[in-house]
């Protein structure tokens, strides 16, 4: 009977990871836009538009597949605006032009599931310590690498507390990902 508990336990958070997966997938051309003021009756993709021109200084139409407001609207603040870009090239160019907004009320991030998003929040703090270490930090939707190293913040630690006190462990981060074929190799 625990077997098969066990075995269903580990089915299911395969099948959560799967969904988080195509969560990830759906959302990979999206971008948020933080900082816009908010307007009512606004027309959120010439706000977006507008924005692009102003403060980025990219004067090339980008078209969208959508835009809009996320959340609930709450007075005195400003929701932020999610854009889903049709094309990778423009996605990549308003990600290189964000350097503009640096020390101003504007910012601009990728859009990831909630779950994500969590499991990043937790890595900010070591790559921020890492960062002022001078190593090379890259983070990779939920996974952060230190000089070529997975770093892994273990699940019940809380970073909110000291630094120095968070349980790391580091892994050789693969060259390459692995394929995987759908059908089998035929000789």
């Amino acid at each position: 009977m625990t077997d098969e508990i066990s075995r269903l336990q580990e089915e299911n958070g395969e099948l959560h990871e799967s969904l988080l997966e195509m969560k990830c997938r759906s959302m990979k051309y999206n971008l948020l836009f933080s900082g816009i003021a908010e307007a009512d009756g606004e027309n959120c993709e010439n706000v977006l538009k507008k924005f692009l021109q102003d403060e980025l200084q990219i004067e090339k139409e980008i078209p969208f597949a959508n835009v809009h407001r996320v959340g609930k609207k709450v007075s005195g603040k400003c929701r932020a605006i999610v854009a889903k870009f049709i094309y990778n090239k423009d996605l990549v160019s308003v990600k290189v032009a964000a350097k503009r907004l640096k020390g101003k009320k504007f910012w601009i991030n990728e859009q990831y599931p909630p779950e994500i998003e969590e499991r990043r929040r937790k890595l900010y703090p070591i790559a921020k310590q890492e960062r002022m270490k001078k190593s090379k930090v890259v983070l990779v939707r939920d996974k952060l690498y230190v000089n070529g190293k997975l770093v892994v913040c273990d699940e019940d630690s809380d970073t909110d507390e000291d630094l120095g006190s968070t349980p790391l462990r580091s892994t050789s981060r693969p060259n390459k990902r692995s394929r995987h074929y759908s059908t089998p190799n035929r000789d």
